[in-house]
């Protein structure tokens, strides 16, 4: 994709895709690149030239000429060689009854709008369309509103005037001056003269002086009468400033009325403006409101993980599944692992200073990260990697070192007294902690660091500086990597005065990120979070937390049990018993369920520092049974109390939602679980939630803090068993296909690999786990196409026979594919091995001539089809090749052909597709575009080996009949012909070599 609107790619960047921005050395419109933004290292600038050579899962578009340039740089058609999406960021810029959009004509190219108004507005004929509403990173910055002025983004407010609402500008400024930022705001000034310094120009600043800017201005004015929407009016919501909205698109939606003011009565809106100028704390009170909204309803996250579905669904193949079975390649799913190679296993140092592996969980500082460490360690060592767990020793009683598991050595280091410290007192310790990690990294000469927790990092950061400045120098220090798994600034921000962490965190914390050789962000909204607090977005990439799948299973549904009134319906929470965990909202939802009739739920809490006797034991524990009374459900909540990680998935799958109801959650181990159980999450729209789970699809996600929005999503899922298991099927798929541990290990091991040679470049070759993968996707194509040996088989044969006889051989593709024809007919009027007469076959895209004149007057759709009407006739083969079987151009072949008599026959990628449904006979392969046309040119030569040996048969029985000798006397005529069999699919074995 081209860089055209960086407020957008703001939000869209932070997904778990590698984005690939045209550069040039003019850094203008066409070669951009990233524009000096801080985006994370998934978005790479490329040279244009080199894109010709690189495999393209998916072309975003932006412009139309975006098209033509795109086929040229990658030298394939969008839509039929190559996926291609068309993001339409605009309203029609003419009256939308008579103004159709460039992409109406074509339904090989999806329209995505970014707002529902403009896909009502647009007319976009035939071509598929959907809505992927706007994304907005919170830009880090809250409103203060100190200063008694408005603003307002607008960009060329002169020469758009009308549209943007320029004109409305006045009669606020006779209220308050305006501040009014963007581009073409120079010319405000000779627009409205005798305004003097009540209409100010601030110019088009970055977004980072801009919104600082905008946070002390006591509202913010939007008075466009034609817009999609406006990135800016988000922004605004996002800091927390009460927002002044003509009501005009698609505004009413994404603005609350108690946000500021919403009307499409201008007046109306001054009113409210002057409200806010003189009262401060209703303007601060709007503000909350439009904050609230806009993170509930357009946070960055969830924007992303809108867009995974449309950047992993192959949009050009539609994908066909048979009732019941599971898609091949499912929406919503990461990019697979690269393959590793068997010979470059590493030493692993794991730091984790207060949560073991060996810890029970429940507690309150044992956890989501003990179960990462965990898990994250044993996969790695099953990949053939040495693993070892450094912690605090918390007891006297522990061993030094601890077998964990095969491949993985739990180390316990001294650092303060050896009991249980809550985590938030560890900080003064932490040289002790590094004293233990020096002494030990001496000998154990780690090749890689991976710490946990800012902690951790502090530590481990510490150890290797020293390291490298020891005798043993710098080659012995390995690279650092960091997770944090939660950040005190999010935390600062959600539990205020309640933050318990020590306050050089606040300092120390970004400076972990900043100095480890790489962070590894466990969602894309801690990645954002890290680059407001001035991490190098090149730096940081992000992994999920994974599941145990083989843990996790999901229960077989009892439909007997579900149609039972008498079975109660089971809510369950799971995680530690702490106020942010929200184990108090999802009671309030249960008795709002109960006062609206729905008395049949039990709340079943798991968690807590003990089992259920010793809930009395336990404050919060308290705490939350005092609530049950107050909401009338003490009767249906049960403390279930602490249950083993060996217990879980048996206790998970007694459940029919789980709700995962936090403040603030920095990823959430829990719904993974949930989903591997095949059990429909209930969570909060927050954090790491909003990554991994697919709102409508794996879930439902609800606005924070909102006990009535729980309980509208309990009372959905309650009511309708079916759609509790669709969810539950799709969130199993969802963790098979991105969440799995041995999926996480392998990319958590690609960061640790990049991170070694970029700390030593010499010290690996060069990471070969590309090449391995593209070479371990082809297998799995090619084992498709010996499933169709026997069709091939006889293709070959039926060439031969018909050729043998004068028909002719008619082949045509695109792109790659034309090159795979262009090889069947070369070896038919040439030779495929051996010296033979040569047959007529003609490759339809060769003829310069014919295709770039048929192109000029009757358009590229024709191309092919013109030449069949002039080329074949009855009894003719017209064998058409595709990866994606949608090329238009072949569909109208295919038409033609079947018009002249000839048979046709197909070879496309994954089927069903309309190639397949419009030829005689079809071979539809499974796999990526690139592998399937390495699968053709494999079964290209299949065909061919069968044709041979087809001919030499044919041969060799015409021999044996001319050596026959004469008829007796009286007898038949000799005269008769010999006439070959059809060929049959199954009659013989196949003559494929293996």
């Amino acid at each position: 994709m081209w860089h055209v609107h960086g407020g957008w790619t703001d939000s869209f960047v932070l997904g778990s895709h590698e984005i690939l921005f045209p550069t040039t050395p003019a850094r203008d419109a066409w070669g951009l690149g990233r524009g000096g933004r801080a985006w994370p290292a998934s978005a790479r600038e490329v040279d244009p030239s080199s894109l010709h050579e690189t495999h393209v899962d998916l072309v975003l578009l932006q412009r139309v000429a975006e098209i033509d340039e795109a086929e040229r740089l990658l030298g394939r058609r969008l839509g039929s060689d190559v996926p291609a999406v068309f993001l339409e960021h605009n309203t029609p810029r003419g009256a939308p009854t008579e103004t159709v959009h460039a992409l109406a004509g074509r339904d090989d190219i999806p329209v995505i709008h970014v707002t529902r108004f403009n896909a009502l507005m647009w007319d976009t004929g035939s071509a598929p369309t959907t809505v992927v509403e706007h994304g907005v990173p919170d830009p880090g910055t809250l409103f203060t509103g100190d200063v008694a002025s408005f603003g307002a983004v607008i960009n060329e407010p002169v020469r758009r005037g009308r549209i943007t609402g320029t004109d409305l500008l006045p009669a606020f400024a006779a209220v308050a001056p305006v501040e009014v930022f963007g581009m073409g705001t120079d010319l405000l000034p000779g627009a409205f003269p005798d305004l003097g310094e009540r209409i100010v120009p601030r110019g088009d600043l970055p977004t980072a002086r801009m919104h600082p800017e905008l946070a002390r201005l006591r509202a913010y004015v939007h008075p466009h009468r034609w817009t999609s929407l406006g990135l800016s009016l988000l922004e605004a919501m996002h800091m927390g400033m009460p927002v002044l909205v003509l009501d005009a698109t698609e505004a009413s939606r994404a603005v609350p009325p108690d946000a500021g003011a919403i009307s499409s009565d201008p007046a109306d809106l001054v009113r409210v403006a002057r409200l806010l100028l003189a009262d401060p704390d209703e303007a601060a009170r709007r503000g909350r409101v439009a904050r609230e909204a806009a993170l509930a309803a357009t946070r960055s996250a969830g924007s992303c993980a809108t867009w995974t579905p449309c950047c992993t669904t192959p949009w050009t193949r539609p994908l066909a599944v048979a009732p019941g079975a599971r898609p091949p390649h499912p929406p919503h799913a990461l990019p697979a692992p690269p393959a590793r190679r068997e010979d470059d296993t590493m030493r692993i140092a794991m730091i984790s200073e207060h949560a073991s592996p060996l810890a029970t969980l429940g507690g309150v500082d044992a956890g989501g990260q003990n179960v990462h460490v965990a898990a994250l360690s044993a996969a790695l060592a099953e990949e053939g990697h040495t693993v070892t767990v450094y912690t605090r020793r918390d007891d006297a009683a522990l061993p030094a070192r601890v077998a964990f598991a095969p491949g993985v050595e739990v180390v316990h280091l001294d650092a303060g007294p050896a009991r249980a410290v809550p985590k938030d007192e560890l900080l003064p310790h932490m040289g002790e902690l590094a004293d233990g990690l020096l002494a030990d990294w001496r000998t154990a000469r780690p090749d890689v660091v991976h710490s946990h927790f800012w902690m951790s990092g502090v530590a481990a950061l510490d150890a290797a500086a020293r390291l490298a400045s020891s005798p043993v120098g710098a080659a012995a220090a390995p690279p650092v990597l960091h997770t944090f798994h939660a950040l005190g600034s999010v935390k600062r921000r959600h539990l205020g005065a309640e933050d318990t962490s020590p306050a050089a965190r606040a300092e120390l914390e970004p400076g972990v990120g900043r100095r480890a050789d790489a962070v590894i962000a466990t969602c894309s909204d801690e990645a954002a979070e890290l680059v407001r607090a001035g991490v190098d977005a090149a730096r940081i990439t992000v992994i999920p937390c994974g599941v145990d799948i083989g843990h996790f299973t999901p229960r077989a549904y009892d439909d007997a049990a579900d149609a039972d009134p008498t079975h109660p319906m089971r809510v369950m929470v799971v995680g530690r018993l702490v106020p942010r965990k929200g184990v108090d909202l999802a009671i309030e939802a249960l008795g709002i369920l109960a006062r609206r009739g729905r008395r049949d739920v039990e709340l079943v809490i798991v968690g807590g520092s003990g089992d259920a006797a010793d809930a009395g034991e336990d404050a919060e524990a308290r705490r939350l049974m005092d609530a049950a009374r107050a909401a009338g459900v003490a009767d249906r909540v049960r403390l279930h109390g602490r249950v083993s990680q060996a217990d879980m998935p048996a206790v998970m799958r007694t459940a029919d939602v789980v709700v995962c109801a936090p403040w603030y959650e920095p990823f959430g181990i829990v719904p993974l679980e949930a989903m591997a159980s095949g059990v429909p999450v209930v969570a909060s729209a927050v954090g790491g939630l909003t990554d991994s789970v697919v709102d409508g699809v794996t879930g439902i996600l609800v606005p924070p803090r909102d006990p009535a929005a729980i309980a509208d999503a309990l009372g959905e899922l309650l009511a309708d068993p079916a759609r509790r298991r669709r969810l539950g099927r799709a969130g199993r798929d969802r963790m098979e296909h991105g969440y799995a541990w041995s999926t996480v290990a392998a990319r958590t091991a690609d960061a640790y690999r990049a991170a070694i040679q970029a700390a030593a470049p010499d010290a690996l070759p060069a990471d070969p786990t590309v090449v391995d993968a593209h070479l371990d996707a082809l297998a799995p194509v090619l084992a498709d196409l010996r499933t169709h040996a026997p069709r091939l088989t006889a293709w070959g044969r039926e060439m031969a026979d018909r050729m043998s006889h004068g028909a002719r051989l008619l082949a045509a593709g695109n792109g790659g594919s034309a090159a795979e024809a262009q090889h069947l007919t070369s070896e038919l009027v040439g030779r495929f091995d051996g010296d033979r007469r040569p047959f007529s076959a003609i490759a339809l895209h060769s003829e310069s001539s014919a295709v770039t004149a048929i192109g000029n007057d009757y358009g590229f759709d024709e191309v092919f089809a013109r030449q069949v009407h002039a080329h074949a006739r009855s009894g003719d083969i017209v064998v058409l090749l595709s990866t994606s079987g949608r090329s238009q151009n072949l569909l109208r072949a295919a038409a033609a052909a079947r018009a002249a008599g000839a048979t046709t026959w197909a070879m496309t990628g994954p089927g069903p597709n309309p190639l397949v449904e419009a030829c005689d006979e079809h071979i539809a392969l499974d796999g990526p575009s690139a592998n399937v046309q390495e699968a053709q040119l494999v079964a290209v030569h299949a065909i061919c080996r069968s044709f041979e040996s087809r001919l030499q048969a044919n041969d060799r029985a015409a021999a044996r009949a001319s050596a026959a000798p004469a008829p007796v006397s009286g007898a038949a005529s000799a005269s008769v012909p010999v006439t070959v069999a059809p060929a049959s699919t199954t009659a013989e074995p196949a003559e494929v070599p293996a």
